[in-house]
């Protein structure tokens, strides 16, 4: 590969050619340096792996005849084309391309004149293709999330209302049953179901996976031995001051048939918002720590329990950021999924809420 005779001498002057090409070669951007009869100068390897064409059959050919043979390419060269026959016009666009599976990509154009300055000699033109996929699918994903936070929001801003307005007029009913537990979680869950049918994201994504199962599962059995032991000794203390023992704290009423109920609702709990809330959120703030979106879903899962009381809210923030942190570590809800049925159930038998 080599520049026309008339760049190459004045461009020695500064650093060898060697060293230019070099430079070219190993560049991430696509470059290409077109004479103005539209034949190429330089075709780098980053332009061969867009075009399909090898370096060495590049050169010296013109461009309709070595870009121009596949049509998903047509945005890329339409703007190339139009550059060549408008050279001063210089370019800075972003266009998408869509290959043939259905996966887009998307690349900024920029044109320069290619000239000799001594000479005052236009030499061609400097085309550079920069793949901006990775940024553009970021931008993209910071906005659904940011749709999704505000939606998730919304929907609790509703369920808490719906909550506030049923409890205050029928003041019997048991915030403690199944029933009044499930309608809860549903009403809230459904914006969530609808924001994973519309991403069309895979289960894997949110923590569905067997990737990692088996630590997540030890964890999981070891943060909830221990989250038991340390509320069994604080009951105990408890209890201690009020001449209780631990088993008068059981509530029998729980030890039911339907209380079985608790354990997919447990699941579905922490696929919510371990697999879905806290990954959108790290998503959206993808360049802040992770304990910002940490520290976002555990208050969203906190005040998803305020009809237990302030003191729910408080205990359920801690332990949604125990979770949170588990599932950072892991990216499986196995962890979760199992420290939540089984501190859950425990914090109900003995009434803790």
């Amino acid at each position: 590969m080599s520049l026309p005779e008339a760049a190459v001498i004045q461009q020695e002057k500064i650093v060898p050619q060697s060293v230019l090409e070099a430079i070219i070669a190993n560049t991430a951007d696509a470059v290409l340096a077109l004479a103005p009869n539209g034949h190429i100068l330089v075709f780098n390897k980053e332009a061969r792996n867009i075009f399909g064409t090898p370096q060495q059959q590049a050169i010296g050919r013109s461009f309709a005849e070595v870009c121009l043979q596949e049509a998903y390419l047509d945005p890329i060269n339409d703007l190339i084309i139009s550059a060549i026959g408008r050279p001063n016009e210089l370019l800075d666009e972003d266009v998408t391309i869509e290959l043939a599976d259905g996966s887009r990509r998307h690349f900024n154009v920029r044109t320069r004149l290619l000239h000799d300055i001594d000479l005052q000699e236009r030499l061609g033109l400097v085309v550079v293709l920069s793949d901006i996929t990775h940024r553009i699918e970021a931008t993209r994903e910071r906005a659904e999330s940011g749709m999704f936070l505000a939606t998730i929001i919304i929907a609790l801003l509703i369920s808490m209302s719906v909550n506030g307005l049923v409890l205050k007029a029928f003041p019997s009913i048991d915030i403690y049953s199944n029933t009044f537990v499930w309608l809860y979680t549903i009403i809230t869950c459904v914006p969530v179901m609808g924001y994973i049918l519309w991403m069309k994201k895979p289960m894997s994504e949110f923590g569905v996976t067997r990737h990692n199962w088996k630590p997540s599962l030890i964890g999981g059995l070891i943060v909830s031995v221990v989250f038991l032991l340390l509320g069994a000794v604080g009951l105990t203390v408890v209890g201690a001051s009020e001449g209780k023992s631990l088993t008068d704290f059981i509530n029998a009423q729980w030890l039911q048939f339907e209380t079985l109920s608790y354990i997919p609702h447990s699941i579905l709990q922490e696929f919510v918002f371990r697999g879905v809330v806290l990954t959108a959120l790290v998503r959206m703030f993808r360049d802040s720590p992770k304990w910002h979106a940490l520290i976002l879903s555990s208050l969203l899962f906190a005040f998803m329990h305020i009809q237990f009381g302030v003191g729910a809210i408080f205990v359920t923030f801690l332990i949604g950021m125990a979770f949170g942190l588990m599932y950072l570590r892991h990216n499986n809800i196995v962890v979760v999924s199992l420290a939540h049925i089984v501190l859950g159930s425990s914090a109900f038998l003995f009434g803790i809420l």
